[in-house]
């Protein structure tokens, strides 16, 4: 993510080499599968807003959340590829 400002990065629980950021050099979120070494944009636009927090699942990992800057809640069910608005 060098070159571009990073507001939330969030780890897999279940395996460290899965990782989320939402970051300017990727207009919006993206997934590592490979501990950060490559990113994929997720292709999810979430409206335009900035993602100010992600957390992964306690008890499933695969389940992942999402705050947007105007508290709109998302949610992904398959470690962050696909998203839903909840809220």
């Amino acid at each position: 993510m060098e070159g571009g400002h990073v507001s939330v990065i969030a780890v897999h629980s279940a395996d460290s080499k899965i990782l989320l950021t939402f970051s300017e050099k990727l207009n919006g979120l993206g997934k590592s599968i490979d501990g950060g070494e490559t990113w994929k944009k997720i292709d999810e636009d979430f409206g335009g807003v900035v993602i100010y927090y992600v957390a992964f699942g306690k008890t499933d990992p695969n389940t992942v959340y999402a705050l947007t800057q105007e508290n709109k809640i998302f949610k992904s069910i398959n470690a962050g590829d696909t998203w839903i608005k909840i809220k």
